[in-house]
């Protein structure tokens, strides 16, 4: 959740009666992932003066209006940087990390976990060490899909990190030897294999 630099909003629960964007019709992970950060400060949809948007574009356009007093983007991203042009300046709002504000975040986000963000230029926002919810992009690929295909698209994927970057700069935060993360969804057999051969361990 973002709001301006000058907000007296510090924590996502001083947003309660606050004008934000709610539901996101035409982009449900956003939706899921808003919950999922409301949810962090024991707050529903139905705490806030609520204004339904489809996505976050049209919610970051309300915001630079003056219509929003928060809305939400991921970090980084190169809409954030326009928003903070707009506006004097932008800031983050903390996700609450306690045990319980973990259990209501995963109801919306099994899969999620909060990693700390540090104030960097290609971040506007981040005005201090920021725990941020994060989720991990998942490749799924069938049983039939044999260990050639599986083992030749890991070597790819490992050792291309500087040719990703060029592509797309976040591929430049990627750490090749944190490719074996745990999900909920069952790991194929030869990317095990793989990993092991890498001497890769499963990360956190």
């Amino acid at each position: 959740m973002i709001v301006q630099k000058d907000s007296p909003v510090k924590r996502i629960g001083d947003l309660k009666g606050k004008r934000v964007p709610i539901k996101y019709s035409n982009q449900k992970i956003a939706h899921r992932l808003f919950l999922a950060g409301i949810s962090t400060a024991g707050l529903t949809e139905d705490d806030f003066d609520g204004v339904p948007v489809a996505n976050v574009v049209a919610a970051a356009k309300e915001f630079v209006q003056g219509k929003l007093d928060a809305t939400y983007f991921a970090v980084g991203a190169g809409k954030v940087k326009e928003m903070a042009a707009q506006v004097g300046g932008i800031r983050y709002l903390p996700a609450e990390t306690t045990p319980e504000a973990l259990e209501r975040m995963r109801k919306y986000a099994p899969a999620a976990y909060i990693e700390i963000a540090q104030p960097r230029k290609s971040a506007p926002g981040i005005v201090g060490p920021t725990p941020m919810i994060t989720e991990t992009f998942v490749l799924f690929g069938g049983k039939h899909v044999s260990k050639e295909i599986i083992h030749k698209f890991l070597d790819t994927l490992y050792s291309s990190k500087a040719v990703l970057g060029k592509a797309y700069p976040r591929w430049k935060r990627y750490s090749p030897d944190k490719m074996w993360r745990k999900t909920d969804v069952p790991p194929h057999p030869e990317a095990v294999n793989w990993f092991k051969a890498k001497g890769l361990t499963m990360a956190k």
